[in-house]
């Protein structure tokens, strides 16, 4: 047998597939006036395999804005989800530290975000703030499994 050739063969080992075959890489420039309209326009686009499974191809597929009190995404679940800064946060999530760094005069604050009961509609990941204004600057989540409709892999 040889080391780059695998065949199906009893007494031999099959290359597994590749788990991913589909990737779209999507370059937008977004505008959103006072009424909340969203004006997207599309600067670049670049798809490999079938996209018919791919979420958040556009800006109307969800609106991610976490310093709202409850992130909207009907497209993926019907539940609306709590914003773990939102006012009920503190009520909905742990919080931990992971790390504080400093960047020239500003502290960055790494925190975990755990959900306190698995019935809730939350999330679970990272975020990442500025200590002067407060400011969203990184944000890590992951969608639990059971309120995830189609894109429940």
């Amino acid at each position: 047998m040889q080391d780059s050739v695998l065949t199906n063969n009893a007494d031999t080992l099959q290359a597994p597939e590749p788990s991913v075959k589909t990737i779209n890489e999507i370059l937008l420039k977004v505008d959103r006036d006072g009424n909340g309209r969203i004006k997207e326009e599309r600067l670049g686009v670049k798809s490999s395999g079938e996209n018919k499974n791919l979420f958040y191809q556009t800006t109307t597929d969800g609106d991610f804005n976490f310093y709202n009190n409850l992130i909207t995404v009907p497209s993926i679940s019907p539940t609306p989800f709590v914003s773990p800064i939102s006012n009920t946060g503190l009520l909905s999530y742990k919080f931990k530290t992971l790390r504080i760094e400093r960047r020239g005069r500003e502290k960055l604050y790494t925190i975990s975000v755990k959900p306190k009961a698995l019935t809730n509609a939350t999330l679970e990941g990272e975020i990442t703030v500025s200590d002067s204004t407060w400011t969203i600057l990184y944000c890590r989540f992951r969608f639990p499994e059971y309120h995830l409709q189609q894109y429940n892999f």
